[in-house]
């Protein structure tokens, strides 16, 4: 704009010199298509330099948003007002990481739900990074009342198989093929379950306790049997976790 406002003062002060008499032998022309564009360009520009401002102070914001969401404190106060579920650990049930450590996340997952497989993702990505200080607990929807069902028969089929599983990296490495792949046949043909397995009850578990817990979509988490506050994320919690074990173990 500064340098709209030079050249359109450079032009002025040309006219000025020019002896009135000889205006008649001036083109008018280049002069009009001169102004026109300066118009043009102050018009474009005003917008541009107020979106410009408008994203500096958008970035201002963001970095006041990110600090906030990195206060430890502010999360828990939060976190201990939201709803509170029932995380007792079923026989065979699909826990993933160390028994023992001290943050417990459960997940409330739609076998058949891309959000959820990309959670997933994030969730091994934050049993690998911390060790020793997160499990995983997951919990499927499925409908016991319609055996044909594509997530019933998927739920069933992962109960099969995580009820012959013989360790936790098994268990952990089964679940990451199926929200893999979502792809019954395919997961199947590697896992090989045992539909003389009656996993009956636990289907039944499972369904009562995504009825029970209000579950409305997937994925839903909750971090040590409280609702995730709504404001945040598990990438937000990846960088709670070493402040939250501190807090939560004392």
């Amino acid at each position: 704009l500064s340098i709209v406002v030079v050249l359109v003062l450079q032009t002025a002060t040309a006219l000025l010199f020019f002896n009135f008499q000889f205006l008649h032998l001036i083109p008018i022309q280049p002069f009009a298509i001169f102004a026109l564009l300066t118009v043009i360009l102050a018009v474009a520009l005003l917008p541009v330099k107020s979106l410009i401002k408008t994203n500096k102070a958008n970035q201002h914001t963001v970095a006041e948003f990110k600090k906030w969401k990195s206060d430890a404190g502010l999360f828990i106060s939060q976190w201990q007002q939201e709803q509170k579920i029932d995380t007792t650990i079923w026989e065979n049930d699909l826990v993933l990481g160390n028994t023992d450590a001290p943050i417990l996340i459960t997940v409330a997952c739609n076998p058949y739900c891309g959000p959820c497989a990309r959670a997933h993702i994030k969730l091994d990505e934050l049993l690998q990074r911390f060790k020793g200080k997160v499990k995983v607990q997951v919990r499927l929807l499925c409908n016991v009342n319609a055996e044909k069902d594509l997530k019933t028969v998927a739920v069933k089929g992962i109960l099969q198989k995580a009820a012959t599983c013989q360790n936790k990296i098994e268990l952990q490495q089964m679940l990451t093929d199926w929200f893999a792949w979502m792809d019954y046949e395919k997961w199947v043909a590697k896992w090989h379950t045992d539909n003389c397995i009656d996993v009956n009850e636990r289907l039944k578990e499972h369904s009562k306790w995504v009825e029970t817990s209000g579950i409305q979509f997937t994925p839903t988490f909750f971090i040590n049997g409280h609702k995730l506050p709504g404001k945040y994320g598990l990438d937000d919690i990846s960088g709670l976790l070493p402040q939250l074990v501190e807090i939560l173990n004392e």
